[in-house]
This record gives C-alpha cells, sequence and structure tokens, in this order.
C-alpha cells in the first residue's frame, strides 16, 4: 500500500459569468473587465499559493481569468490533480458562479475541503453558508494564513484574522501566475503584494473589513527582495506596487527607493503606486521618480469639497490641486480616480468633477460608479436608507450603477458617468497625452481595447 505524503492544495480563480467577459477580483476591486480595460491579476490568490507552497505543499495555480479556461476545463484539471483542498477566490458581483464551482468540485471529490475567500466571506460568513452549504471554511480577513492553517489540518480562525508582520508571508508564487498586460504599453506587468490595512475612514471601501484599520507593510529590505525576485529572475520590468497607500510610511518608502538605486534596479524597471494628495511631499516624490516610478494613481473621488467631507475622504481640493501638480512637474505621468453617485452627490457636483479632472489636466482618469460593497459603511448606510436598486449580487460591482437617491436617480447616474467619461477622454488634450504613452507594441493593439471601451462608456 503507498501512502500519500504529500496534500494537493489547488487554488482557483474561477472563469467569470458570461455577462462580465472577464473580471477582477482582488480586494477592494471588484469590476468587469471593461471598467479598466484591462483586467487585474489575482495577486492575492497568487500569495496564498506562495504561503502554502513554502509550507512544503504540492500546489496547483489554477487562473481561469488569465489563461481563458473554462468550468469545463477547470473540472478536467481538477479531475486529475485531485486536490485534497482547494482554495477558491470570489467577489460579490461573481458569487452566485464562483459558488457554483464549489458544488462541482464536491460531485468530483466530496473529500476535498474548500475553502473561500474574499469581501463576502470576509463579512458575510453566515451568508456563504446559506448559499452554499458545502462550503467547508470561510477564510476571513488576510487570507493567507487561514489558508495555510486549512490545509495544515487545522481550523483556520472564526474571526477577521489580520496578519501582524507581513515579513512573515512567503513571496508571492509570481512565478505561477499567468501573464497578465499594461495596455499603454504591451508589457507584462504583476501587482505586487507590499501591504495591507488602511487608517481612513472612507466610507464607500471595503479594506478596512478585509484587512482592517492599522496598515502594516513588508521591511523595505523584503519587498525590495520581492523586486528582485520579478526583475531578475522572471524578467519582468513593469509593476504596481499592490497596497492601498504606498506612502503612509514616508521613511519605508524613501528606504525603499534608495535600495532599488543601490542595487540597481532603476535601471532595469518601471513601477506605479497608488497614494492620498495628503500622502506625497516633493523629497519623497523626486527620490520616487529616481527610483523608477514613473506614474502614480490619486483617489481624488470627487471635485466638490461637500460631498468629500459627507463621504468622509479627509482630503480637500486645494491639497488636490498642490499635490497632482506638483507630480506632473517633477514628471510623472497621473492617474485620478473619481466615484460618481456618492452620497451627498448631485448633478452639480459631477458637473464640478469632470471640470476638476480637466483643470488638473490628469493624463487618465477613471469615473467608477458609487458602489454599496458588502463590508463598506455605505452598505450598511444605503440598506438603511433603502438606496440600493439591486436584483441580486451580480449586480453590485464597480462598473454598474446599483443606488439610487430621492434627489439622483440611478439613471441620472448613469447619465453622468457616461457624460464625465465623454467629456474627459474625447478631447484633443487627452489624446495628445495619451499618444505620447504609448508604445509601438501598445499603439498595434490598443485600438481593439479602446473600441471595447468606448462601447462601455456609451452604453
Amino acid at each position: 500500500m503507498i501512502l500519500k505524503m504529500t496534500k494537493n492544495v489547488i487554488l482557483i480563480n474561477p472563469p467569470a459569468p458570461k455577462e462580465f467577459g472577464n473580471l477582477t477580483r482582488d480586494g477592494r476591486c471588484q469590476s468587469e473587465e471593461s471598467t479598466w480595460s484591462v483586467t487585474f491579476p489575482a495577486s492575492t490568490l497568487a500569495s496564498i499559493a506562495g504561503h502554502i507552497r513554502q509550507a512544503g505543499f504540492k500546489i496547483k495555480f489554477v487562473d481561469c481569468i488569465g489563461e481563458n479556461i473554462s468550468i469545463h476545463q477547470l473540472l478536467l484539471i481538477v479531475k486529475k490533480f485531485k486536490p485534497d483542498y482547494a482554495v477558491i477566490n470570489t467577489a460579490t458581483p461573481s458569487i452566485e458562479s464562483d459558488l457554483k464551482v464549489v458544488r462541482l468540485i464536491k460531485d468530483i471529490n466530496s473529500s476535498t475541503i474548500i475553502g473561500v475567500y474574499g469581501t463576502m466571506p470576509s463579512d458575510l460568513p453566515n451568508e456563504i453558508k446559506k448559499m452554499e452549504p458545502l462550503v467547508d471554511y470561510c477564510l476571513r480577513g488576510d487570507p493567507e494564513t487561514p489558508a495555510l492553517l486549512m490545509v495544515q489540518g487545522k481550523r483556520p480562525p472564526l474571526e477577521v484574522w489580520v496578519e501582524k508582520n507581513l515579513d512573515n508571508l512567503a513571496t508571492p508564487a509570481y512565478d505561477l501566475m499567468s501573464a497578465y498586460f499594461f495596455p499603454l504599453t504591451g508589457e507584462r506587468w504583476v501587482f505586487l503584494m507590499d501591504g495591507k490595512g488602511c487608517p481612513y475612514r472612507c466610507v464607500y471601501c471595503v479594506e478596512p473589513k478585509i484587512s482592517g484599520r492599522h496598515a502594516r507593510y513588508k521591511s523595505a529590505e523584503r519587498i525590495v527582495e520581492d523586486i528582485d525576485f520579478i526583475v531578475n529572475k522572471l524578467n519582468i520590468h513593469l509593476f504596481m506596487f499592490w497596497d492601498e497607500l504606498f506612502t503612509l510610511n514616508k521613511k519605508r518608502c524613501l528606504d525603499i527607493c534608495r535600495l532599488m538605486i543601490e542595487k540597481g534596479l532603476n535601471k532595469k524597471c518601471r513601477w506605479m503606486a497608488t497614494t492620498r494628495v495628503d500622502r506625497v511631499d516633493e523629497e519623497l516624490l523626486v527620490l520616487m521618480k529616481q527610483a523608477g516610478c514613473w506614474m502614480l494613481a490619486f483617489g481624488l473621488e470627487s471635485g466638490d469639497q461637500n460631498v468629500l467631507d459627507i463621504v468622509k475622504k479627509d482630503i480637500t481640493l486645494a491639497q488636490s490641486r498642490k499635490t497632482v501638480k506638483m507630480a506632473k512637474r517633477i514628471g510623472f505621468k497621473t492617474l485620478g480616480h473619481f466615484i460618481v453617485g456618492l452620497p451627498g452627490s448631485s448633478p452639480r457636483s459631477e458637473a464640478k468633477s469632470i471640470s476638476f479632472a480637466k483643470e488638473l489636466d490628469l493624463d487618465f482618469v477613471q469615473f467608477y460608479t458609487c458602489t454599496a460593497f458588502p463590508g463598506s459603511e455605505l452598505y450598511e448606510i444605503a440598506q438603511k436608507n433603502k438606496w440600493l436598486v439591486v436584483k441580486d449580487w451580480g449586480d453590485i460591482e464597480q462598473g454598474n450603477v446599483n443606488l439610487t437617491y430621492p434627489s439622483f436617480s440611478a439613471a441620472e447616474i448613469h447619465k453622468w458617468r457616461r457624460k464625465a467619461y465623454t467629456s474627459f477622454y474625447f478631447r484633443p488634450r487627452f489624446f495628445y497625452n495619451f499618444f505620447r504613452c504609448l508604445s509601438l507594441r501598445a499603439l498595434i493593439n490598443i485600438i481593439p481595447r479602446g473600441i471595447k471601451f468606448t462601447s462601455w462608456i456609451i452604453k
């Protein structure tokens, strides 16, 4: 008799529901491909995979989105691999189809222990178990350690898990990830898992529910090791720091930049980061630019100060003006995130946001619709005030209008999101900035993406 000594663990990013095309499922980002005209890699799943692999388990990483794997093909992989454990990535808009994968795996092998993670398993575990009783565990909070405990035959914590020291986590399995490409240049890119948690109180954000309000980061030395790995071992020269606030700890950021310059990594890669307009200064931005950072994304949200105050953004329009101007002067490409239909908004405030985006001369913008995700304070507020206009979980998605107000209807919000995009992007100034960013390879591939994005904007 041959005993099976090593447990098999399959990690799955399921196929997207047909109505979404492709779908980003990763932390705060839960959106159909058209919202960005690109799908983001399943970075958290890779982090879980690396953590489990380091513990000695045999793993199978299956990214159905990145590899265009159908549900039928996925099940053939499951049959062949015969997993003892399965970890499944979920998102709110795709939760029903994600949980269908649980049932199908159990049909193949009822003994497979299955854990699911994501916003809903973290915030609404009882609802998940009600929707699909075959789920063995909801991996709540930061999922790496709960997933490892599960495959070790231990019970994951019932409460939301907050990883205290991120240096204790293994390097994500970047080597197993599918190839994703940055649409502006056509280069392969990855999202570097760098930090968790956010101390700010924006009502629309799910990050505090997933990872807590205490922001934690990998040390400068450790994250530079990860950068060295993806650049010199995997030959990937473009990445984005995948956390809420890369610049929250200024000293750590300065140390990262200095280490990258010292090791010559700044000459081998380019990178992007997301931050707030009140968490950077000139000293930091100058060194970030020297270290290879070329684009900064700012959460601006609205061009109306009253709306910013209502949603507890805790920034001012003056801060946004000053910081974006400084970033552009230093030489960064700038991306502004705006949200259409926030509480307190109106046609007048949306018009202000459009004007503000143009005034700042941002290179790129995103105008999301305000989405009340489970786990956010906004979800509770919207339920209480009967603002939600959704038929099922699939309607709760960043590109879909799912809120309505007595003085600002869902139909009007949809109209203003479309107006915001067309007003910003369909003008000569944008096209001038845009084509300056494109490589020849990207120019060839950008036309079909542009057509798809334009169709989504005006629908």
